[in-house]
């Protein structure tokens, strides 16, 4: 028996002799992993490292523990350590590049004069100039106060709050993408902001919680304190420049090559994280003693155990330094306790909130006293925490909090809210308990009390009124509040609102009240803005308010908190201005008809005046007889001109101008109206030219009689005020605009002052008084140019200098369209018509008869006329006729309903529609338009010359002669069928 127990000791002292050395063996391993052989590089990696023996590494070094130079310059921190270990691995020489900021550092990565980052955390931007590796580090971001500064939640308490960031790191990106509203104070590294907080020159810091505790303790900041958490976390990885990914895979491998123990022993060195190791010999005898005795297999069993064993006490071990890691870096206290009534760890913040150390407090009733030093007080607290204690381990309900008054060691008064969980992860029976400092909280709740009641008063004594109201989901609603304001806009008492809320609801106007109910169910259904404007009943009369809310759910009820404004004196003004614009709009429209009846009364006699004078220059005139007709002549189209001009700005004022659109070439209008335009250049002895750039389309869309009456005002002023040299149109693409035409017109003339450029294209406006008196003219041409290019969606302006000429610009859109060839029952073949027409001339003015009759005397026509649209119904149906030229303003029956009784008969009677045009006096658009819709086939405007109405009654014989032809093609085929 003594030999058996014997050889079982033996048996035992050789296992654990073994299996120590094994360990020491696979630490060792472990241990040797340094080298750079381990990494298993290839080819490429090997000889991608010789062609890069140096990198160049970039930080601001200021952000300690991670990254920063000590007090001798030598490169410091958790960074420093994983880069001297990577550095060996791979046989490198990292060199650190010093002097920069954090924002030059990223600048210079981006152009190849920084190679490498230490420790830096991913985002979107920064993907786009470097390569991460895979993060080696985690810290949460913590937000740091003035210990009595304000009291912070959360992030988005810090609204419209002076929030302190280091540029460029991750925080500042972070809180400037996702919380617009707050006001960042940007610094060049941390120490500097923390200094400012401390200083109280911002509300608040955000940070990484291990850079912040490690820099605050450096600097001795003790009115510095980390005061809530947020959901970021830093994922600090090492990153490299984007056109070096092979750096960043090299460095990947050399990081997953390194052991936990490194690892820690780099994190411990600067973050002081406690670790506690060891092995329980006792337990692996519990285990070695009833299996020793039976044999060597049994050794053998034993043996492979312990080596399980180690691995599971390492990833224990390595569960303990990542728990503790974590609660040491906390910001709130933490203690951890048995059920022996131990207390066997407390963390840095616990010192530091209560100045206890562990040895002070090994057991709780050494903590009692001390936390709660007045016995009755103690003992209430003690049997609370006990019952609940128990109540927690026997039922398994969650430990109730308790709200604890503590007397720290310096004699302070700190009030926590303490917590308990069990520990299942570190398999024994500890707790873990949280004292949450809630100190602040419950001084900041006293202080926002007394701002809500400062609040309050001012809701009082603001001008608008303001309310809450509430809907319980089963219908019934109170107000909790209004002001005094909103009492009397409505007229009540607050007793009685808040007595009954329905009383408001019966001010309001019966016609208004269907709006208000549809608008406030809207808003409650989707949560939106209500706002509503509407009429109330009070006893001093009418009011009208402007009331806006936002709905929210608050427990379950509807709550609508908003505010609302009496607006019945805008509301009169309003009225006012409305009733000033019907007004002025009625004087408008007066006014206009008053200068269309003008423009008509004027253009009749005009038409006799200039057509008389045109035919009187045929006639054999002496010399002096000429001058006087022609001046007569040139006046009366002068009076023509100042006519339109008027009636043009009268319509363009009064916003009834409109411009169509229609495919037009304008490069052909540009010609044309250059053509027109330069017998008046060559009688001056200038030359006028015309210049079409490349890319111009065929046709583009829009008004081209607006166009040519731009063009032609802005050739006639170049004409006008050049007297020697050269006039210059040019039309190209414009150069920045796309789509956009640019045309300009040049001349080598008088030119405009500096002073006076602005002023030209405004009404009734010239350069100088001068300029009136030596050329004439109203001022109205360029006032009228400019709207017409605006209405048409360009823009006109000018560059000049005086005495060296002008040059005016306007542009136009273009919308290239397919040119369409225009099917007009007067199309012209060209090829003239000696065929002899039946003109029926419905005309009222006598003077008007004569000079038609004039214009025609030569003429192989028939022509009929008759006074008014009576007779020239009647004498249709009497007679055939091929063309009626009706007058639109007669007695009796005007042209626009003889028309309509002309096409009405032809339908009737199935007989060939006469071609009839219009005669007006009246200039624009929309008489066009009555008369092509009243059945007319054309317009002319009068005063109407000599060879326009020859021409006209030209295209007409050469319609007709067309028609015919058609017919008798028609006729000709027919009879072929028949044979």
């Amino acid at each position: 028996m003594v030999s058996i127990m014997r050889f079982v000791l033996i048996t035992l002292f050789v296992l654990i002799s073994f299996s120590g050395v094994q360990a020491g063996v696979v630490s060792a391993a472990d241990e040797a992993g340094t080298n750079r052989e381990k990494l298993r590089l290839s080819v490429q990696e090997r000889d991608w490292l010789a062609a890069h023996p140096r990198v160049r590494l970039g930080d601001d070094f200021a952000w300690p523990p991670f990254v920063f130079m000590d007090e001798k310059g030598v490169f410091s921190g958790i960074s420093a350590g994983y880069i001297d270990a990577l550095s060996e691995r791979l046989g490198i020489e990292i060199q650190p590049v010093r002097g920069l900021t954090w924002a030059q550092v990223l600048e210079k990565v981006k152009v190849g004069e920084v190679d490498m980052l230490p420790a830096v955390v991913r985002s979107e931007d920064r993907d786009k100039f470097l390569n991460f590796t895979k993060p080696f580090i985690t810290f949460p971001v913590v937000i740091a106060t003035h210990d009595k500064g304000i009291f912070v939640a959360d992030l988005a308490s810090l609204s419209g709050r002076k929030v302190g960031v280091v540029k460029g790191y991750i925080t500042h990106e972070l809180l400037e993408k996702e919380f617009p509203q707050m006001e960042l104070a940007l610094f060049d590294n941390l120490t500097t902001g923390l200094n400012a907080l401390e200083s109280r020159q911002i509300d608040a810091f955000v940070d990484n919680l291990g850079a912040i505790t490690y820099e605050v303790r450096r600097l001795r900041l003790a009115n510095v304190k980390i005061t809530a958490p947020t959901k970021y976390r830093f994922e600090l990885a090492m990153a490299v420049r984007k056109d070096w990914p092979e750096l960043a895979a090299l460095l990947d491998k050399g990081l997953e090559a390194m052991s936990s123990r490194e690892k820690s022993a780099i994190e411990n060195t600067w973050l002081s994280v406690e670790v506690h190791l060891g092995v329980d010999l006792t337990t692996v005898l519990m285990w070695v003693v009833p299996f020793g005795v039976a044999s060597l297999v049994v050794i053998v069993v034993v043996m492979v155990w312990n080596r399980k064993l180690q691995q599971e006490m390492a990833e224990r071990q390595k569960i303990q330094e990542d728990f503790y890691g974590m609660i040491n870096a906390s910001p709130i206290p933490y203690a951890i306790s048995d059920d022996h009534q131990r207390v066997t760890y407390i963390n840095h913040a616990f010192v530091n909130a209560f100045g206890y150390l562990l040895d002070e407090i090994n057991q709780l009733e050494d903590w009692w006293p001390k936390a709660c030093p007045d016995p009755v007080y103690r003992n209430k607290v003690t049997r609370e925490w006990q019952a609940r204690l128990e109540q927690w381990v026997r039922d398994g309900t969650p430990f109730k909090t308790l709200e604890v008054r503590i007397q720290c060691k310096n004699g302070g008064i700190k009030t926590v809210l303490a917590d308990a969980v069990t520990l299942e992860a570190m398999q024994c029976r500890q707790y873990l308990i949280t004292l949450f400092d809630i100190t602040e909280v419950q001084k900041n709740q006293l202080a926002l009390q007394a701002m809500l009641r400062e609040r309050a008063d001012l809701l009082k004594r603001i001008p608008v009124g303001v309310y809450k109201w509430r809907i319980s989901p089963d219908g019934r609603s109170r107000f909790d509040f209004v002001s005094p304001i909103w009492c009397t806009q409505f007229g009540v008492s607050e007793e009685s609102v808040m007595r009954d809320d329905g009383i408001v609801f019966q001010t309001i106007h019966p016609d208004d009240l269907p709006g208000f109910n549809s608008g406030l169910a809207r808003a409650g259904a989707t949560l939106s803005q209500f706002s509503w404007m509407g009429r109330i009943k009070r006893s001093d009369g009418m009011r009208w308010l402007l009331i806006e809310s936002n709905p929210m759910l608050e427990d379950g009820d509807l709550v609508w908190n908003g505010v609302q404004s009496d607006i019945t004196d805008r509301k009169q003004a309003e009225q006012a201005i409305l009733q000033a614009k019907q007004e002025a709009e009625i004087a408008n429209q007066a006014k206009g008809e008053f200068l269309a009846a003008m423009s008509h009364e004027i253009r009749t006699p005009m038409n006799v005046v200039l057509g008389m004078s045109d035919v009187l220059l045929e006639t054999g005139l002496d010399l002096e007889q000429r001058q006087m007709v022609q001046s007569m002549h040139r006046s009366g189209k002068a009076l023509l001109g100042v006519i339109n001009d008027i009636l043009d700005f009268s319509r363009l004022e009064s916003g009834r101008f409109t411009v169509s659109e229609l495919p037009f070439s304008p490069s052909q209008v540009l010609e044309e109206i250059a053509s027109l335009m330069r017998m008046a250049a060559e009688e001056k002895g200038l030359t006028l030219t015309v210049e079409v750039a490349s890319g111009i389309p065929d046709a583009v869309s829009g008004d081209d009689g607006r166009v040519r009456q731009v063009l032609i005002n802005l050739l006639g002023n170049a004409v006008k005020f050049t007297r020697h040299g050269r006039i210059v149109a040019r039309l190209s693409p414009h150069p920045q605009e796309l789509e956009t035409l640019l045309f300009s017109v040049s001349d080598t003339g008088i030119g405009i002052a500096q002073e006076h450029i602005n002023r030209i294209f405004e009404h009734f406006t010239q350069a100088d008084s001068g300029i009136a008196r030596r050329y004439g003219g109203t001022g109205l041409g360029l006032a009228i140019s400019r709207k017409l290019v605006e209405l048409m969606g360009g823009r006109i302006w000018v560059e000049s200098r005086l005495g060296e000429g002008s040059t005016f610009y306007f542009t136009l859109p273009s919308h290239p369209v397919q040119v369409v060839a225009p099917m007009h029952s007067l199309q012209s073949t060209h090829e003239g018509s000696a065929r002899r027409l039946r003109i029926l001339f419905a005309e009222d003015a006598p003077e008007n008869q004569v000079l038609f009759q004039v214009y025609l005397k030569k003429s192989s026509h028939h022509v009929v006329f008759v006074n008014d649209g009576v007779e020239a119904v009647a004498r249709v149906r009497e007679e055939r006729f091929d063309l009626v030229l009706m007058d639109l303003e007669m007695p009796r029956m005007d042209g626009y309903a003889a028309t309509r009784a002309i096409r009405h008969w032809e339908q009737e009677e199935g007989g060939q529609p006469l071609i009839i045009m219009a005669l007006s006096a009246h200039a624009g658009n929309d008489k066009k338009g009555e008369s092509l819709a009243a059945g007319c086939d054309g317009h002319l405007t009068k005063p109407i010359n000599k060879q326009t109405l020859l021409d006209v009654i030209q295209r007409v014989a050469e319609s007709i002669d067309q028609r015919v032809l058609s017919d008798s093609i028609q006729h000709k085929g027919v009879e072929k069928k028949r044979l």
